[in-house]
């Protein structure tokens, strides 16, 4: 294989994501050893991979550590300051809660996940027995109409019979 077949090919880029087998991983170290060329453009995409993942990442919100630390039950170490600086930084909005706001919220819905499947039960329920009223009305409507008709007619019957 050429080495512009081989830079075309993506292997490079599967390589530096570490998804190939360990046949493919060790012809692309081949290559990169026997090729400058492929060598150079490994390089060049795994700089730019590293560039991409800088600049779209998300920075946690303070405290994050300290809430994962207390629901693992290992606060057992944290200070005073820290204390400290997570209250004050519940009050401020950070800048990745502005530009994400429902990062926040998401452990917020698992935590009310009862309360969520109740209420989901609760309005299938109120769905369901609408249905079976509207249902049993029409049903009823229906009858009052037939007993109407047939009672006009009865009526009608009476009349030319006296």
């Amino acid at each position: 294989m050429e080495e512009k077949d081989f830079i075309e090919s993506g292997i490079l880029e599967l390589y530096i994501l570490d998804a190939l087998n360990l046949k493919e991983r060790s012809e692309v170290e081949n290559m990169c050893s026997i090729s400058a060329l492929v060598s150079a453009e490994l390089r060049r995409i795994e700089a730019s991979m590293e560039l991409f993942a800088l600049e779209q990442k998300i920075e946690p919100s303070s405290g994050l550590k300290v809430r994962i630390e207390n629901k693992l039950n290992f606060n057992s170490t944290v200070s005073d300051s820290i204390i400290t600086e997570i209250n004050s930084s519940r009050n401020a909005v950070s800048e990745n809660e502005k530009l994400y706001p429902d990062i926040e919220g998401k452990d917020k819905i698992y935590h009310n996940s009862n309360a969520t499947n109740w209420t989901k039960y609760a309005f299938a329920a109120s769905v369901t027995l609408l249905m079976i009223s509207l249902i049993g009305s029409y049903s009823l409507w229906n009858k009052l109409k037939d007993s109407q008709n047939n009672y006009a007619d009865l009526l009608s019957k009476n009349t030319l019979n006296a």
